[in-house]
């Protein structure tokens, strides 16, 4: 006898919907001045790289739900090794702008423990002498947190130094619209112009309001998702072990 296919019900709106909407994008316009997910990595080649069915497929481009998102700083040493990677000397997580973040107590080597990331040397911008500018040692990203338009599953993509301007931009422009990042169907692409993978942000419809009740009821685990910090296990081994000793002091003949 075939079984009959039940449809799945789907979460209703919280009755203070709309107030929850307008105290997330007054959150939301102010940040830019432990759960598993799949995470969504960005290739070289200009490809997502996107988990699936026990698998990862590569594709030019997402579309999906921004349900939440947090700044992140890392300050990684020696050069990246994608197989090899290693864990962060310092970093910082937190939903307000990156200005404002603070190196986490967490971090191996707090670089600025009397200070906030703004004022650290390891995030200043500096010249070189053709009075280029230098990028920073430390990084800033953000991460977020992704639903597919059809499904509750939460993924997390990292934004790159390279999008961050765009990323706060898209967002801010949606805020000036009177919208959340949760409330839009998100699309995202690599820029062609630029020969290194970088994200970009825009969008063409609104989050249906029979999704939006699934938006809501992932909201918890998204924001506890995107304030993970990195995992520092092996710092001694991995990034202590291997620093060139210091140069001894020449004396005097």
């Amino acid at each position: 006898m075939a079984k009959t296919a039940v449809a799945k019900a789907k979460p209703a709106l919280p009755a203070n919907f709309q107030d929850q909407v307008q105290n997330d994008l007054a959150a939301f316009k102010g940040r830019l001045a432990t759960v598993e997910s799949n995470a969504i990595r960005v290739t070289q080649d200009k490809k997502f790289r996107v988990p699936h069915d026990g698998e990862a497929v590569k594709v030019d481009t997402i579309t999906g739900i921004i349900v939440d998102f947090a700044a992140h700083r890392r300050l990684y040493e020696g050069v990246f090794d994608r197989e090899n990677p290693t864990p962060p000397t310092c970093f910082a997580v937190g939903f307000v702008p990156h200005a404002q973040l603070e190196p986490s107590m967490n971090s191996p080597e707090n670089q600025n423990p009397e200070g906030g990331c703004a004022s650290c040397s390891k995030s200043e911008w500096k010249k070189d002498a053709k009075d280029k500018w230098i990028v920073p040692p430390c990084k800033e990203s953000f991460v977020l947190a992704l639903i597919a338009p059809d499904s509750d599953e939460l993924m997390t993509l990292s934004v790159s130094s390279t999008a961050v301007k765009h990323f706060t931009k898209y967002v801010r422009d949606l805020a000036a619209s009177g919208k959340t990042p949760y409330q839009v169907v998100t699309h995202f692409s690599f820029d062609p112009k630029e020969e290194y993978p970088s994200v970009r942000f825009t969008n063409d419809k609104d989050v249906p309001k029979d999704v939006m009740g699934v938006v809501m009821s992932v909201r918890d685990d998204a924001i506890a998702l995107v304030s993970q910090e990195p995992k520092t296990d092996g710092f001694e081994e991995k990034v202590v072990a291997k620093r060139l000793p210091a140069p001894k002091a020449r004396g005097r003949k």
